[in-house]
């Protein structure tokens, strides 16, 4: 479904993030294809209360989206950085913002 940018099954992928890291890598991939729907799961999951669910999407913006499409993932982190409830989700977010926006 990845492959062929298929956003159909975006809602059984996004109940898969809670168990399976790659998960969160295919919203990524997907987010990066142009699909707002799959942004605002990405996205969502910054703010997951489960540390791991929020390193692996933190980890699906910088190893997947931001190799994929560079600028729309620095422009989306860059949205939802304030609105980060936990503070070390928070830091690594911004740490990859100041990382990737050096010339």
């Amino acid at each position: 479904a990845i492959q062929m940018n298929d956003t159909t099954t975006l809602d059984d992928t996004d109940q898969a993030v809670a168990t399976q890291q790659l998960a969160t890598v295919a919203l990524a991939v997907l987010r990066a294809h142009r699909s707002s729907h799959a942004l605002a799961l990405l996205s969502s999951h910054l703010n997951d209360p489960r540390r791991g669910v929020r390193d692996w999407t933190v980890n699906a913006y910088q190893n997947s989206m931001g190799r994929v499409n560079l600028a729309v993932a620095l422009r989306q982190l860059q949205a939802a950085v304030d609105g980060i409830r936990y503070p070390a989700t928070r830091q690594r977010v911004s740490a990859l913002i100041t990382a990737w926006s050096k010339p």
